[in-house]
């Protein structure tokens, strides 16, 4: 008997163990407790924290880098109070080719180094039991892969971006729709004197019958105060995908305006059954018109805007392409510093939190898509 308590107790601190709460949606940090190999043959495996890459320090060297396989290990314990709940992985950035086992068997591939993706894991991990998660990435050059080699710039090789869980009940905004948050949000005739923000948003049910629910959209100020906000009923199609749309407006609205004054509100997008809240998701939102007006230039909200401007790559010398949130924002307040007004985010999509620090500070934003 000593013996299995022993063992359970061992069990519990090479884990991580998940009980979700009921309720709205949970964003949990999955970025702690992994461990890594070059060779899975080997019995070394290095405690690691995401984000993490295998080439901080070869990339920027030398020409001898490694490219090739690493693989990422994580156990987790879900418990069975947790059935009938959506279980989602959410990864930020992986080089450049992520391949997912879930114990042991494959589960799902994704390329590109610079995109995030998300996928389901509900219907493939053991409740009440341990499970392993295994991703294998690589780095390697691909022809078929944008970029085509490390010429340009180097494709850093990992996890290095964080990585979250997202678990949600059985009807939600999408999780999946390229690792987005289910939300497009879209301003229209934007003034000092008015602003109309549509939402449309993709929800999916995985119940086996219609749902009547409530479409809730709602804008708060930089305070938490809620300043406008509509609600409309919705019929959700069983076992799929359903496309809705919803509008707020506000009247008098404080408008984002650069540097000058950066101002963000919050706009939620929530569904309701029966008045219970069953999922939420959130956009910082800055109230803005921006026209490109030939041989003039850039006008923000009607007034020709400076652009001044740095381009930035994302990796850092003996971090590689692995930076933490903090690191980010030190890159973003260094720009800032030297009175910058535009970032050209060069040459791909970079993390959520930078385009988000870009919204707080003020600057004005290349594509995410530039190869």
């Amino acid at each position: 008997m000593m013996k299995k308590v022993l063992l359970i107790a061992i069990l519990s601190l090479m884990s991580t163990s998940f009980l979700f709460a009921q309720g709205s949606r949970q964003n949990i940090d999955f970025n702690n407790d992994w461990s890594f190999t070059k060779d899975t043959s080997s019995a070394v495996w290095e405690p690691v924290t995401l984000p993490h890459t295998y080439n901080q320090t070869d990339m920027q060297t030398g020409k001898n880098f490694y490219t090739g396989n690493g693989f990422y290990r994580k156990k987790i314990f879900v418990d069975n109070q947790s059935k009938g709940k959506r279980i989602f992985l959410r990864f930020g950035g992986v080089g450049q080719v992520a391949t997912v086992y879930i114990n042991g068997k494959f589960l799902t591939e994704h390329k590109g180094a610079y995109s995030a993706f998300a996928f389901e894991i509900t219907n493939v991990i053991n409740y009440g039991a341990q499970n392993e998660i295994l991703v294998k990435a690589n780095n390697t050059p691909d022809k078929t892969i944008i970029p085509i080699n490390n010429f340009l710039f180097p494709i850093y090789g990992g996890i290095y971006r964080q990585a979250n869980m997202i678990v949600t009940a059985p009807l939600n905004f999408s999780v999946t729709d390229y690792a987005s948050s289910g939300i497009q949000v879209i301003q229209k005739e934007v003034s000092v004197q008015n602003a109309k923000v549509l939402v449309k948003a993709k929800l999916e049910n995985r119940e086996k019958l219609h749902q009547n629910i409530n479409l809730s959209i709602i804008i708060s100020d930089n305070n938490g105060v809620l300043v406008a906000q509509s609600q409309k009923p919705v019929t959700v199609s069983p076992q799929g995908v359903t496309y809705i749309t919803g509008d707020v407006e506000l009247v008098n609205p404080r408008l984002w305006n650069g540097i000058k004054d950066p101002y963000l509100y919050k706009i939620s997008a929530i569904l309701l059954k029966d008045n219970k809240e069953i999922d939420r998701v959130e956009e910082p939102l800055g109230l803005r018109s921006i026209e490109l007006i030939a041989g003039k230039g850039v006008y923000l909200n009607g007034e020709n805007h400076p652009m001044y401007g740095v381009t930035r790559h994302q990796d850092r010398w003996q971090y590689g392409s692995a930076l933490s949130p903090e690191q980010e924002k030190e890159d973003m307040m260094l720009i800032k510093e030297i009175g910058a007004t535009t970032i050209r985010l060069a040459h791909y999509q970079q993390s959520d939190h930078i385009y988000a620090l870009a919204d707080s500070l003020g600057f004005l934003t290349g594509p995410k898509f530039l190869l």
